[in-house]
């Protein structure tokens, strides 16, 4: 998932801070650039294929202050 911030100022330690703390727990978490100064958090999840899809999981990550949207980038079963 890609997860873009409000703006420059956002704090994403805390944004992945507070997605450390979804359930369930996110495999990775990376800070990656974007543009002008831009980051994002690129986060994968490990999740059963019963537990219904990518849903309960973005709207977690869109409640957390300072995300501004949440992209599905890849989906892949395992």
């Amino acid at each position: 998932m890609r997860i873009m911030p409000t703006g420059v100022e956002t704090d994403l330690k805390k944004v992945a801070a507070e997605i450390n703390n979804i359930k369930p727990k996110p495999h990775s978490i990376e800070e990656k650039p974007l543009a002008f100064g831009i980051k994002f958090l690129e986060v994968k999840f490990v999740t059963p294929d019963k537990e219904g899809g990518t849903d309960a999981i973005e709207d977690a990550i869109r409640k957390i202050k300072g995300v501004e949207n949440v992209e599905v980038t890849g989906l892949t079963l395992i």
